[in-house]
């Protein structure tokens, strides 16, 4: 309710019915706590990405299919889905749960860099595509859509956001159709 940065360990420990000392037996403190639920929300939005990505459908439809189903994760976990707004990598946890949170996001973002990669092999992408980045640029589309829908950003585009979503995929192929990777020097 309070958000990460201003609640307490105290207070996280009086709200679940424990007492401080309970808490800490188990873990470190706020970061590792919070690295450890987050764990099971990566756990879960992954299962999510891993269903959406088995479609048997057209390339467009496998793309659109992916943040659909982060979009569903978010509409059916909100509390695990506020979780991942909080960057993981500068928070003070145990070397073996950042790296079992960094393999679960390489994971979700692999699955999304496999359509792409078969988008390639089909034809319906450049050869030289950088698909990586496909797929990052897609995540970020999305999460931005998702908070942007969330919190009401900007109420003077009403579209629903399964709408956005159908929009952000088709303006990424078609940019990519047209004009092939970014050069470094023309990013700026």
């Amino acid at each position: 309710a309070k958000g990460y940065d201003k609640a307490s360990v105290r207070e996280i420990a009086l709200e679940a019915g424990f007492t401080t000392g309970a808490i800490y037996a188990y873990f470190k403190g706020k970061g590792e706590l919070y690295g450890r639920i987050l764990d099971e929300a990566l756990h879960i939005q992954l299962d999510y990405l891993k269903q959406a990505s088995q479609v048997k459908a057209p390339i467009l439809e496998k793309l659109e299919a992916l943040p659909m189903a982060y979009m569903t994760f978010a509409v059916d976990f909100p509390d695990e889905f506020k979780l991942l707004a909080i960057h993981f990598k500068k928070l003070d946890l145990p070397e073996e749960l950042k790296k079992r949170l960094d393999d679960k996001f390489s994971k979700a973002l692999g699955l999304v860099t496999n359509v792409f990669a078969e988008g390639i092999q089909q034809g319906c992408f450049p050869r030289d595509l950088d698909k990586k980045e496909a797929a990052f640029l897609l995540y970020l589309a999305t999460e931005g859509m998702l908070y942007a829908t969330r919190y009401d950003y900007a109420p003077e585009f009403d579209f629903a956001p399964a709408d956005l979503l159908d929009r952000i995929v088709r303006y990424l192929i078609a940019g990519m159709k047209t004009t092939g990777p970014i050069e470094k020097n023309n990013r700026e």
